[in-house]
């Protein structure tokens, strides 16, 4: 994939998370449930994890440029660690 599309491809899901921060501000404005806040909280959460776990694993299968199940087991550690 090129640097751009890649670009292109963070930015997209980036902007994306921002939509439900924004989402998390308003219901907080609005004085929805806490449960309610919690929850979407969590799920920026983890559509923040998600995002850092691809950029890692694009990271390190650029810097290494090979794909080998060394690499694999390397991404599938960081993956859990990250959670």
């Amino acid at each position: 994939m090129s640097v751009d599309k890649e670009k292109k491809k963070y930015i997209v899901r980036l902007n994306k998370i921002e939509g439900q921060v924004r989402g998390v501000n308003k219901l907080i404005a609005r004085g929805a449930e806490f449960d309610d806040v919690l929850i979407q909280i969590s799920a920026v959460k983890s559509a923040l994890n998600s995002v850092s776990k691809v950029l890692l694993e694009d990271h390190i299968r650029e810097v290494f440029d090979r794909e080998d199940e060394g690499l694999k087991e390397l991404i599938g550690r960081v993956e859990k660690a990250l959670k």
